[in-house]
């Protein structure tokens, strides 16, 4: 057999030859209603292509971003309640913070979303790649915008207050520019894009960040997905995730049950999305979370001191 074409991308690295097609996938990714990307959806594509012979490789174990961390990627998973509590009580020996010698991947809490830039642009200075990314729990006001970098703060998608110095300041930032769909501008920066003047000045979606990694992300931990006392809470006020339509009327038939199945399925939908955010940097993340308990049990997580 010979070898007809390869694609190359920084986390997926796919060959195609004559008669075989191997495929790099994570499946704890698979995020919306339809999803495609399944392995059960590969594997039927493929018989309908005449592929009679499909077989799968585990890499379970293994980790290939986030510093090479298997450790980290325990952590958050545990954390975010998508494994066993067994790992919730994971060592902290992968966390790397001031000192660069010590432990693989760095996980940073910020306190307020300028700390979250000013972090970032630092290692963008050092020519490092990064970006700024969010769940879906802020409304895509300029979606249909032709020029929404032009338009005024009051009327961007992200309208952030904190308070600074004694002051009341305003963190503004609109969602990933994508006209017609595309979402290169986002994730490729071509020349004459507001991206490639400043790849800080949008905020990213778990949908655009499949399958890319970035020397660093900012993650804006919003109020879609909050602690409280011992479980995770969806709070669906704060939920304007399109592509969950069956998921969402579930969980809202049956809001009054916090165990019901489809209650539960949106928990999972919305921690995977956490998931698929806080495990695309190679080397470090940043995270400014908006609910305050939330912020506390990372910190308890991270054997920090909790300030109330």
């Amino acid at each position: 057999m010979s070898k007809t074409s390869e694609f190359i991308c920084p986390s997926l690295f796919v060959t195609f030859i004559t008669f075989r097609h191997a495929c790099l996938m994570d499946g704890e990714q698979s995020y919306r209603d339809n999803e495609t990307t399944t392995r059960s959806s590969i594997e039927a594509f493929a018989k309908e292509l005449g592929v009679a012979d499909v077989r799968v490789v585990s890499l379970a174990g293994n980790q290939f971003r986030c510093g090479g961390s298997k450790e980290y990627m325990d952590w958050l998973e545990g954390t975010l309640g998508l494994v066993p509590t067994s790992f919730l009580n994971s060592t902290l020996t992968w966390r790397r913070n001031s000192n660069p010698s010590a432990g693989k991947f760095l996980f940073q809490l910020v306190d307020d979303p300028q700390n979250l830039e000013d972090a970032l642009r630092v290692h963008v200075a050092e020519g490092k790649t990064a970006r700024l990314m969010a769940t879906y729990a802020k409304e895509w006001l300029t979606q249909k915008a032709t020029q929404p970098h032009s338009i005024a703060d009051a009327e961007k998608d992200f309208k952030i207050q904190y308070r600074r110095d004694g002051q009341d300041k305003l963190w503004t930032r609109i969602w990933n520019f994508a006209p017609g769909g595309d979402y290169s501008l986002y994730i490729q920066r071509p020349a004459g894009s507001k991206m490639h003047d400043d790849p800080l000045c949008e905020v990213g979606c778990p949908y655009v960040v499949r399958g890319f990694d970035y020397d660093y992300l900012g993650v804006l931990w919003m109020s879609d997905l909050v602690r409280r006392g011992d479980r995770w809470v969806a709070q669906e006020d704060h939920i304007f995730e399109t592509a969950w339509p069956r998921t969402m009327k579930a969980a809202r038939d049956n809001a009054d049950s916090l165990e019901h199945p489809s209650v539960l399925r949106l928990l999972h939908r919305l921690a995977r999305g956490y998931r698929i955010l806080l495990s695309r940097a190679i080397h470090g993340v940043y995270v400014w979370v908006e609910d305050e308990e939330t912020r506390h049990y990372l910190q308890t997580r991270l054997g920090e001191q909790v300030h109330v």
